[in-house]
């Protein structure tokens, strides 16, 4: 799903995305693009799964993980910025989510804007 919002005179484009992860479940991501395409938000539901089991869920700093996503692009963006050692399914699902965000923008961009 991709939204159009305004907020402050800016446009900013909301995708929500289902990647499938651990086990065949899914990870609900929800990306804001700003009006050039750069990560303005980010978040995942969930980020890991089995965090009882998973050590590295409790390891890892969610929020400077999410950050570390901020302000990239279709350009900046390698997919390695979305790894996380020990969680294979979570850099997956956000790898693709991320690829999938960017290619969509780039698509409404070359179809309007909208």
């Amino acid at each position: 799903e991709a939204y159009s919002v305004q907020s402050e005179g800016k446009q900013y484009f909301g995708f929500v995305t289902e990647t499938y992860s651990y086990n065949n479940e899914t990870t609900t991501g929800y990306f804001m693009l700003d009006e050039n395409g750069a990560i303005a938000g980010m978040n995942a539901s969930p980020l890991f799964f089995e965090e009882d089991y998973f050590a590295v869920s409790k390891e890892v700093d969610k929020d400077a993980y999410k950050a570390g996503l901020m302000g990239l692009t279709v350009d900046t963006f390698t997919g390695e910025q979305a790894l996380v050692a020990g969680a294979t399914f979570t850099t997956g699902a956000i790898r693709t989510a991320a690829n999938d965000v960017f290619a969509t923008f780039q698509w409404i961009q070359a179809n309007g804007g909208k």
